[in-house]
């Protein structure tokens, strides 16, 4: 018996693979079963395929908010690493910067300048109350709250500085001669 075919319409015929041949098994063709694949549109797809890969190796070496990603974690892991042994991270040794630098600013004010998300602030800082290092009282208008230090915040603040300070030379390492046109950068345009 003859080979078959599948496919449907002229271009289908034109460059139909038969079913049964090496072709056509590679194509998914077996005797007696449906869909239909072509030569063609086997070769679209394999294009398609080494462009997109091509695009995605691209996006992969030049995305700059991937680079940020990767720079933000190594650069929060450095000072995590440095604080941790005081029993504070990263976020929450910013936390505690701000107040000292601001003493009795309304947390929502807090959470914007130091962008972080509301979430996360107010989470981090019902903690560190809990931990006695920060204290909130309302605000004389009763809106919002007021964050203070602490004795117990103000001591470990002053403990961590000098590990601040050992973390942002490991930074500035990494960063290299353009650690401060990078904070310049930050601060001038975000």
């Amino acid at each position: 018996m003859g080979q078959r075919f599948r496919g449907v319409g002229r271009r289908a015929r034109r460059n139909r693979v038969p079913a049964g041949t090496a072709a056509g098994a590679a194509l998914g063709h077996v005797r007696g079963c449906a869909a239909a694949y072509h030569v063609y549109t086997l070769e679209v797809v394999k294009t398609g395929e080494r462009e997109l890969h091509r695009l995605a190796c691209d996006l992969g070496r030049q995305c700059l908010a991937r680079r940020a990603r990767i720079l933000s974690r190594k650069l929060t892991r450095i000072y995590d690493d440095a604080v941790r042994p005081l029993g504070l991270t990263s976020s929450q040794l910013g936390i505690l910067g701000a107040i000292a630098a601001n003493p009795g600013a309304r947390s929502a004010e807090l959470h914007r300048r130091l962008e972080l998300e509301q979430s996360s602030f107010s989470r981090n800082a019902a903690l560190m109350e809990l931990r006695g290092w920060i204290e909130k009282r309302p605000t004389r208008d009763d809106r919002g709250q007021e964050l203070l230090l602490t004795r117990a915040g103000s001591a470990l603040l002053a403990k961590a500085i000098p590990r601040w300070r050992t973390a942002q030379r490991q930074a500035k390492r990494i960063l290299g001669d353009d650690a401060q046109v990078f904070a310049d950068l930050v601060d001038e345009r975000c």
